[in-house]
């Protein structure tokens, strides 16, 4: 058996079975995220606010980014249950802020303790409907993941988590997100309604 050193990623066999099921994986991500962000019951008043607080934001990346990293490791060394302990909490932690439970998210709870109560940083009210769309992304991420481990596809688990890693690390340390930039540019392209973030139609705008 190969080595994921030992294996090229472009043999035809690596591309079919492992590539491959991450391109259809951000596929069926916009065609998901399409489909919701446009209906008008997706972002009820009732589940969810229309501003957010960055810093709580950037801090919930920072936790992503340590425990995608730390799945990814135990990815690669095969330790399937720890991975797949880890892909569940990610799961469900992103499934809860894309729907709008973020008061059931731990690593919200952690970052507000520590942003708000500890080091007392000030907030700074961004869009939330972004940001929504983002965690949709990294849910079905977390999600894709853990099917590839489960399914023993190592090798595209381990792309899949260090892009996640890479976007969260980029979130929580630059302000750059991945997710929010895509939003955006599908309000131009006129593939999502502009009034979901008037923010993100204008350069940089705080909704992005």
């Amino acid at each position: 058996m190969k080595t994921l050193g030992e294996t090229r990623l472009f043999e035809p066999d690596v591309f079919r079975y492992e590539i491959f099921p991450i391109f259809l994986t951000i596929l069926v991500v916009f065609i998901y995220n399409l489909i919701t962000m446009n209906n008008p019951h997706y972002y009820s008043r009732r589940t969810q606010s229309l501003m957010v607080n960055e810093r709580v934001i950037r801090g919930i990346a920072v936790q992503v980014f340590g425990l995608s990293l730390m799945a990814l490791i135990l990815t690669t060394r095969q330790s399937t249950p720890a991975a797949l302990g880890l892909l569940c909490f990610l799961l469900a932690d992103f499934t809860f802020r894309a729907a709008g439970w973020g008061t059931l998210s731990l690593t919200a709870a952690v970052s507000r303790l520590l942003g708000g109560r500890l080091f007392r940083f000030a907030p700074r009210l961004i869009r939330a409907k972004p940001k929504r769309f983002a965690a949709g992304i990294g849910a079905f991420m977390s999600l894709a993941a853990g099917l590839l481990v489960v399914l023993r596809i190592h090798q595209a688990a381990v792309l899949l988590l260090a892009v996640l890693a890479l976007f969260s690390f980029l979130e929580g340390t630059f302000r750059f997100c991945a997710g929010c930039r895509i939003f955006a540019l599908l309000i131009r392209l006129g593939l999502a309604k502009e009034d979901l973030c008037t923010d993100c139609v204008l350069p940089g705008g705080d909704g992005i």
